[in-house]
């Protein structure tokens, strides 16, 4: 059996400087792929809006606008989308927010669409920070750093014992980021970068997430600090992160070590799902915070593994998606979820430092 695509005679469309063939139809019907012989193609112009239903995420509708009580006035406590605790807030001092809601369309507002649902550590802070802009210009120090191999941005924790725990993403020099069902309950911690496996550094300061539930494990999310700045090269650089917040990649790596004595690091690829779809078998709330994944090659999705998500763009840049929340209840789950990134982004900049932003992000 031949299979066939079908496009338009010489026509191709341009996408970021490269050309891509313009695909017109998929043959049913024919032989020889219409060489001297009629076809009959579907034409795929007539499904556009099936694919876009299926291809692209599903678009913010009236229902992701949510009034709390009427009766709840300005000051009065709260839970923002994400179920952060916030406070009603003026949208005039809420700025972080109301950015948010101009591009998700996701906001629970409290009397009126006046007030808003602020999470307490949002209120007075500007939409669009220094150290934000600072952050955003990560893709560019990596691509300066010309990588080797995608250099190694990522660092393997260990207890008190040194005991191999779950692994960090290296996001500025002086920072990791990590999941806090990993870390919240050891009394010392100490991480080695994949870069140097000899160099062992200890943790200085861990900050959990503020919100962090250690039972649906919602804002599952950690900052390790370390004492002393990380050198970048070709070898050793930091994770970008995803800040897109209203698209996902549709296929991920999940990245974990083979094992805990090399630096070999395995790459699972992950298909991105609707939460809906995790919440059918989880065994808890699935939120907006997380990001739900499913393994395509088999039926169950549990890979028990501290691990990340991340995408790698066309210039070989990876970006963190998402961090694995804690999978000990994981047995028979055709899905797993990952904490999403883009929700805590705000959170991530107020945990760094002003000055270790300026230095970790100087291209030269």
């Amino acid at each position: 059996m031949t299979i066939c695509t079908l496009k338009p005679h010489d026509i191709s469309i341009a996408i970021d400087g490269d050309m891509y063939p313009a695909l017109d139809g998929l043959v049913q019907n024919g032989r020889d792929c219409g060489y001297g012989e009629h076809l009959i193609t579907t034409n795929l112009r007539s499904h556009l809006k099936w694919m876009e239903r299926v291809l692209l995420p599903k678009r913010a509708t009236a229902n992701a606008v949510q009034f709390l009580d009427p009766s709840r006035r300005e000051g009065d406590p709260c839970f923002d989308t994400y179920k952060i605790a916030g406070r009603c807030t003026s949208i005039s001092r809420c700025q972080r927010k109301w950015k948010n809601f101009e591009l998700t369309q996701e906001a629970n507002f409290c009397s009126s669409t006046s007030v808003i649902c602020c999470p307490l550590d949002d209120i007075d802070k500007d939409a669009w920070s220094t150290k934000y802009d600072l952050l955003m210009e990560c893709p560019k120090l990596v691509h300066a750093l010309l990588p080797e191999n995608n250099g190694a941005p990522m660092v393997r924790i260990f207890d008190s014992e040194t005991r191999y725990i779950c692994m960090g993403a290296i996001i500025s020099d002086r920072t990791i980021l990590t999941s806090a069902s990993c870390v919240g309950t050891a009394a010392s911690l100490s991480v080695q970068p994949l870069e140097n496996v000899k160099n062992t550094i200890q943790v200085q300061k861990v900050i959990l997430h503020g919100s962090f539930n250690a039972t649906d494990y919602s804002n599952d999310i950690a900052i390790l600090r370390i004492p002393d700045s990380l050198k970048w090269s070709p070898r050793l650089h930091p994770m970008c992160l995803w800040s897109n917040k209203t698209h996902t990649p549709l296929i991920v790596e999940m990245l974990y070590p083979f094992n805990t004595n090399d630096t070999n690091i395995e790459f699972l690829e992950l298909l991105t799902m609707y939460n809906s779809d995790c919440q059918r078998t989880h065994a808890h709330q699935v939120r907006g915070s997380h990001i739900c994944v499913k393994y395509p090659y088999r039926q169950y999705t549990c890979l028990s593994s501290h691990s990340m998500l991340r995408w790698e763009d066309a210039e070989g840049i990876p970006y963190l998606i998402g961090l694995a929340t804690d999978t000990r209840e994981c047995k028979e789950w055709y899905y797993m979820t990952f904490s999403r990134l883009m929700a805590f982004i705000d959170w991530i900049v107020d945990n760094i430092e002003d000055e270790e932003i300026r230095r970790s992000f100087k291209v030269q």
